[in-house]
């Protein structure tokens, strides 16, 4: 009978050993998963900082970005009139209690005649923030905003120390971590001076190492390969205004051999996809042209046509 009951013991305590373990197992694994979709989403933020920043520098803009700005700037617009039409109200109800109490106002006008100004007002109010969106032949191309610019690289430099400690936990390369550091280092250093090829260069080198980091954390070849597409066009549109035209086409000429192998990988030839990435390959190829033209304008047109094509898949 002993004996029977210290097997039983045996056996419970061997299930509770297997238990733990697993449950440790279990729990280190969905820690490192987390960690995992955490570092994407910071790449992602990452991806899409640069890219606009990049775009900046010659006041270059995706529907994207001008929708996210015209969606603020209305807000922002609507607060002001509800603003405006708060303080009407007061004023009414202020002038409503002086008509109440026998007195006037000095020009005669009534209460419902001042709100009715105030209404005039906010209406000019949604004029003045309306945005338009204009084409990229007539943009600005003098009048950069560097300081936005500036504060967006700072910016970078915050989210970023959070961001090396997830790389190196996720035993990331240490120097391709650094190359960011020094990278980052230097895009500030240009944008200070208000240097824009240097500056360009710089995001260029940045955004690079972007692929780097999805292929040491991801599994995702279809996502890395993407982003090696357009980092080769990234670089292209950095130095178009040097007049290095072949080096430009032999950067184009990367991008197309990356997106052509990704239009062949499996996962991406899904009804939904297939289409678009076959529309961003048309636009690489009329890019590619507008280089062959050694015209820095249309390259613009075309780039900014491309970029907006290849974040949308």
């Amino acid at each position: 009978m002993k004996s029977k009951n210290w097997l039983i013991s045996i056996f419970a305590l061997i299930i509770m050993v297997a238990i733990i373990a697993v449950t440790v197992v279990v729990t280190v694994n969905n820690k490192k998963t987390n960690l995992n979709e955490k570092i994407i989403s910071e790449i992602d933020y990452l991806d899409k900082t640069m890219i606009a920043m990049v775009n900046k520098l010659n006041n270059l803009q995706t529907s994207d970005e001008i929708h996210a700005k015209r969606t603020s700037v209305e807000i922002s617009s609507q607060n002001n009139i509800m603003t405006d039409s708060s303080k009407s109200g007061e004023e009414g109800n202020s002038n409503s209690k002086g008509s109440k109490m026998g007195g006037t106002d000095s020009s005669g006008n009534s209460g419902s005649e001042q709100g009715s100004g105030s209404t005039g007002d906010s209406s000019a109010s949604t004029e003045k923030y309306q945005i338009q969106n204009n084409a990229v032949l007539l943009r600005n191309t003098s009048d950069i905003a560097w300081n936005e610019l500036q504060n967006q690289a700072e910016n970078l430099y915050k989210s970023w120390t959070t961001i090396t400690l997830d790389l190196n936990t996720m035993n990331v390369t240490s120097d391709d971590i650094l190359a960011y550091n020094t990278n980052l280092d230097n895009l500030m250093i240009s944008l200070k001076e208000k240097n824009k090829i240097n500056s360009a260069i710089c995001l260029a080198n940045m955004y690079s190492l972007i692929p780097k980091y999805t292929n040491e954390i991801s599994s995702d070849t279809a996502k890395s390969k993407l982003e090696n597409v357009k980092s080769n066009i990234i670089f292209a549109y950095s130095i178009v205004e040097t007049d290095r035209w072949d080096d430009v086409l032999k950067l184009l000429g990367q991008a197309e051999t990356d997106l052509t192998e990704l239009m062949t990988m499996k996962e991406n030839l899904s009804t939904m996809r297939k289409p678009k990435i076959n529309k961003a390959y048309v636009l690489l190829k009329e890019l590619i042209k507008s280089s062959n033209d050694k015209n820095v304008d249309i390259f613009y047109l075309k780039y900014i046509n491309l970029i907006e094509e290849l974040d949308n898949l």
